[in-house]
């Protein structure tokens, strides 16, 4: 999961549940790693029109239950759910805690000058000029786009920062613009090179959706 687990502060229920959030876009994604036994599906929330938030839903391997991890880095904010069924509606999100994310948490990679090029009709590749830490490492993101009714130009990587994350979104962008790509899109296929020699594809396909996350009332 995302770095939110690197650091944590436990907050009070008031707190947490003064909030709403909407999501008007399931993400169905087929992740793929080396080893099969590391694959699954996920059925992240988004919305499209504030990329800083973002609900990672999965299941758990052991039991097979579904849960999910509401991140509202405006806020700095963290909620873990349990839920009975993504295929469900409405989804019945089921409250267990909520946390703070510290401003101190270890970034894992430090990157000096992002780089994209073109390789292929709407796909991209991104690249560091250098890693500056951790040493003998490797990065390298691969996105097939295509186009969309709204903006689904969405990282959503656990090794990376949430500003490293909205960098790599800015630099697809504007290469977009420089290209005179109009329009809005959605990433269809992310490849990532990452540590020494990991690999990880996940393939997209976007689901409008409906959700209206009320934490006041969540169960």
């Amino acid at each position: 999961m995302k770095k939110l687990f690197i650091s944590f502060v436990l907050l009070f229920p008031l707190f947490v549940f003064s909030q709403e959030y909407l999501f008007d876009y399931m993400l169905k994604s087929t992740v793929k790693r080396e080893n099969p036994d590391y694959n699954y599906q996920s059925y992240d929330m988004v919305n499209s029109k504030n990329h800083n938030l973002y609900m990672e839903v999965g299941r758990n391997n052991i039991n097979h239950n579904y849960y999910s991890i509401l991140v509202d880095n405006d806020k700095k904010i963290v909620s873990r759910f349990n839920l009975t069924d993504v295929n469900k509606n409405p989804i019945d999100f089921i409250y267990e805690r909520g946390f703070e994310i510290l401003n101190d948490y270890k970034v894992y990679y430090n990157f000096f000058n992002l780089k994209i090029e073109n390789v292929g009709e709407l796909k991209y590749k991104i690249t560091p000029e250098k890693i500056l830490k951790p040493a003998n490492q490797i990065f390298e993101m691969e996105v097939q786009l295509e186009k969309f009714e709204d903006d689904l130009i969405i990282i959503n990587f656990e090794p990376l920062s949430h500003e490293q994350e909205l960098q790599i979104e800015t630099l697809i962008k504007d290469k977009l613009k420089s290209e005179n790509q109009i329009g809005n899109f959605y990433i269809k296929e992310i490849k990532i090179k990452y540590f020494k020699k990991s690999t990880m594809i996940k393939n997209v396909i976007p689901q409008k959706v409906d959700v209206i996350l009320d934490l006041s009332k969540v169960k």
